[in-house]
């Protein structure tokens, strides 16, 4: 049987309850992407002071969506309630928002977790952000880089879950959270502060990787009364030197390119294989088969690559937002790693000009991936440092 798709059109009678009304739905997003058959819902705000919203729902099947919505009482008494507001007709919409379904391979993936470990979902800050959680003690917040998710820190979360409440999520667009679009580091980061407040936690270390250190900065720049301590590894800051490695690395300006994803579509085993798990990798059999496959399946998703392309667009306004918010020295302790193969000191050069008192090492024979490439070496280091500072 063909897709069924339907429309819906809402007219409000101010931008406030327009808002309301797109925050309502979000609300419900999740009850939505668990029934059966269920394929996406977007839905579009009008431009200006047009105060409509245009909502569109795709199924696998007719009766999919028989089933789900067209038969539950409460949903058609809904949606005949948003019949009588509008009709569809012409007029300019930019997308708001759009929700997935949750593929049911890639979750069981999730459960696939060490003793120990377990994995959730909750809704922050307009978004259904996918986490792991290991452990009790003070929280550490582990933030992943691209192209990966929460699974990267799968090796080092059993042991620093004996001394840590350790939390990794899934940031906006990636893994199994909720896909987003067109958004700013800063707001990457408010998820991730939603989220830990949320969880009744407030005072935590902070551990970005790559693309995790520019959000673990923005969550510290905006919270620095919260953070306890920050490590960071394999990437200096927008506005405090990466905007140097522009040139050199031909990646960050073709990944925020509108052509990035019409020409890896379809070719994302080929590209990610050869860019992410290929160059940037020292220690190859630190990856399986099975690890590149996973994360290169999340990519393959609908939405997941220009969400995923959208980290790397937002880096045209975090350099103006950091050189604001920074204001260095930072009072609280900083950690800075390298692999001795990668970045080599890249990131304690840039970290030095923001606490000048930082500890600075460079990973042996290690690529950009140090937690994956040396996690025994990763785990040791976290602990001395929180332990040398008085984290615990």
């Amino acid at each position: 049987m063909a897709e069924a798709a339907f429309f819906n059109v809402w007219r409000t009678s101010s931008k406030d309850n327009q808002r309301l009304l797109l925050d309502a739905m979000r609300k419900e997003a999740p009850d939505l992407q668990r029934k059966p058959g269920f394929l996406e819902l977007t839905a579009w705000s009008g431009e200006a002071d047009d105060l409509r919203v245009v909502v569109q729902g795709r199924w696998e099947t007719q009766a999919a969506f028989e089933a789900g919505i067209a038969n539950d009482p409460a949903a058609m008494e809904s949606r005949n309630k948003l019949a009588a507001l509008g009709t569809s007709e012409a007029g300019l919409f930019s997308e708001a928002f759009r929700f997935q379904s949750i593929e049911p391979g890639i979750r069981a993936a999730s459960d696939n977790l060490e003793a120990g470990i377990t994995a959730h979902d909750l809704a922050v800050n307009g978004q259904t952000i996918h986490y792991l959680r290991a452990g009790s003690g003070p929280p550490m917040l582990l933030v992943h880089g691209y192209p990966e998710s929460s699974r990267t820190w799968l090796r080092v979360m059993p042991k620093l879950a004996g001394h840590f409440t350790v939390i990794a999520p899934d940031t906006r667009g990636t893994g199994d959270s909720s896909i987003a679009r067109r958004f700013s580091i800063q707001e990457v980061a408010d998820d991730l502060y939603g989220l830990v407040k949320a969880l009744g936690f407030k005072d935590l270390v902070l551990v970005g990787q790559d693309f995790g250190v520019q959000i673990v900065c923005a969550y510290a720049a905006q919270h620095r009364e919260d953070v306890r301590a920050l490590a960071v590894m394999e990437s200096p800051l927008s506005g405090f030197g990466l905007e140097d490695l522009f040139a050199s690395f031909w990646h960050f300006g073709f990944l925020r390119s509108p052509f990035a994803e019409m020409l890896i579509r379809g070719r994302e085993q080929e590209f990610f294989r050869a860019f992410a798990f290929g160059d940037f990798v020292y220690q190859k059999s630190a990856f399986s088969d099975e690890d590149i496959n996973g994360y290169i399946r999340s990519q393959a998703r609908p939405g997941r690559l220009a969400a995923g392309f959208d980290y790397y667009r937002a880096l045209a306004t975090s350099k103006d937002f950091f050189e604001k918010t920074v204001a260095a020295p930072w009072s609280f302790p900083v950690l800075a790693m390298d692999g001795d193969r990668s970045m080599s000191g890249l990131t304690a050069q840039s970290f030095a000009r923001i606490q000048p008192a930082l500890k600075h090492l460079l990973v042996p024979e290690c690529g950009h991936f140090i937690q994956e490439e040396q996690p025994a070496f990763l785990t040791k280091e976290l602990l001395a440092f929180t332990a040398d500072e008085n984290v615990l």
